[in-house]
This record gives structure tokens, sequence and C-alpha cells, in this order.
């Protein structure tokens, strides 16, 4: 049995809608990673079928890896092959604060949301751009970057009679490039406003800008960021928002291919290592 309560990643999890693990992965891991996600990185199905099919990236399977998460986001901890590898070798735009829920319609002020995303960012982005940015707190609070999502939540209200506490309207300020650097793992609430590919900039480098003000600025004021190499992971708990969102992604058309790739191949997926550390894995009898 592992005491969540007791550790601090939970803690800051639960307080500030992520947490940074630093140092979990050793050198050769991470080299052994990097590898595992350029040779997979086309091929659309879940990471732990690539990992059984290359014997590479075995790392993620291990009963520390499966502990870590266990500890930080609850006992009873479930996997539905929901799972992504990046390499992000262009210059890509830099991203805008978004949330990763689906099917959401609670007060994120009163209430719980029990979907996480992993992210495995195998580069430096504490001296580099190119990492996430995060919003403190965010997790608690509504999403309302643009008039179409505050139009949206305003329908919600009018229409469906939704209800939301006053303090969800409440915006928070407190921006966060995550000094992540490879070896480290990153958890995010699903509820928390993030955005990617941050600018960091070349005189007062720890000096965090919105990312409106990151894409008006000339690229000179910024250091570059260097290839990204991503591993993302979708966990959840058993709980009325994670069955939500997983009933979201099983029936989203663009992931189709996905799904039907996962469930051709799931006489593969290495079932015994996730019984073994008592994690529950659906979704595949659909």
């Amino acid at each position: 049995m592992h005491d969540t309560k007791e550790n601090s990643f939970y803690e800051k999890l639960k307080l500030d809608g992520y947490c940074l693990i630093k140092n979990f992965f050793s050198k050769d891991e991470i080299d052994d990673l990097r590898f595992f996600v350029q040779k997979n990185r086309d091929k659309n199905k879940d990471i732990y079928l690539s990992i059984i099919e290359t014997k590479k990236g075995k790392c993620l399977l291990s009963k520390r890896y499966f502990d870590l998460l266990k500890r930080t986001l609850g006992e009873n901890l479930v996997y539905y092959l929901d799972s992504d590898l990046l390499v992000d070798t262009d210059k890509k735009t830099i991203g805008s604060f978004h949330i990763d829920t689906r099917n959401d319609d609670e007060d994120p002020g009163t209430s719980d949301y029990k979907v996480w995303r992993v992210g495995i960012y195998l580069q430096d982005h504490k001296n580099y751009s190119g990492g996430i940015k995060i919003i403190l707190s965010s997790h608690k609070k509504l999403l309302l970057s643009s008039f179409k999502k505050f139009f949206n939540i305003l329908i919600k209200i009018l229409k469906y009679k939704k209800k939301y506490s006053f303090k969800s309207f409440l915006p928070s300020f407190n921006f966060v490039n995550v000094p992540s650097e490879a070896g480290d793992i990153i958890i995010w609430n699903g509820r928390t406003h993030h955005s990617g590919r941050f600018q960091r900039l070349k005189v007062f480098k720890n000096f965090v800008l919105h990312p409106f003000f990151e894409r008006l600025f000339p690229k000179f004021f910024f250091i570059e960021d260097k290839e990204r190499f991503v591993i993302f992971q979708n966990w959840c708990i058993a709980h009325n928002s994670s069955k939500n969102y997983i009933e979201y992604r099983f029936s989203e058309a663009k992931s189709s291919s996905y799904w039907k790739n996962n469930k051709s191949d799931f006489n593969n997926f290495p079932m015994n290592e996730f019984i073994n550390s008592s994690i529950k894995v659906k979704g595949m009898n659909k």
C-alpha cells in the first residue's frame, strides 16, 4: 500500500496542478528512451506495445516507475492505452494555453478531476526553450482564454443551468516555465492550463512571459530550443471524470485507427507487469 498523502509530489500536484520529479531516469535509461522514441515515433499505437516489440524503453514497465505513479496519483490506478511519442525537429508555433479535459462540465473550483498527463521530456528545458509552461493552481479555474471559451461557459450556465463557483472565474497569473531536464518526469492534472514550446529569454532567463508575448517578440530575444523528444501518457483513477474522458477518447473519430491498432495488437500487451503492480488496464474490450 502506498500512502499518497505523505508524498510531496502528491501534495504539489494537488496544490499546484503539476509536479516535477527530478532525476528519475539514469543516463543509460535516457539514452534508451531517446532511441525508443526515435525508432517508434511513427507507430500509431500505445507505447507499451512498441516497448514489447522493440525491447527498448523497458524502464517504463519497471515496478519502480509504477510505484512512483501510484504514490503520486493514487492506489487504484487505471491505464487505458492512451499514449504518444513526439520528435519535434521543426521550429513549430509556440503553443496557446489549453487543457486536456474532455466531457468535463463540473465546477473546477469545487470538484476533483482524476485524469493526469505524464510528460517525459528527454532534453534540457531548464536552460533552453521548448518545454511546457504551466499556470500554477489553474486546475481549480475555468479556462477563459478566448471569447469562444467564455461564450461556451455562458451557454452552459444559461441553457443547461450549470453552476460554477465564483472562485473558479478568478484567473491565476502565476506562470511557470517548467525547468525540466533529461531524466525528469512532469505530471499535470487534465484541468491544468498549460502551453507547449515555451520560449526562454536570453536575458533574465527565469522571467516567464505569457505565450502571447513570446509570439510577439522577435526570435533573437530567446534561447533556441533543442530537438524535442517527448513521451506522453494519460493515467487515471476510477472516477466519473475519468469515465467521461475515456469514453470521449474511444469515440473520437480522428483517433479511430489508433484504437484499432491497439485492439488488434492487444495480445502482445505486457499485462503481467500491470497485474503484478495492481494496475487495471481498461478499454480494449470495446
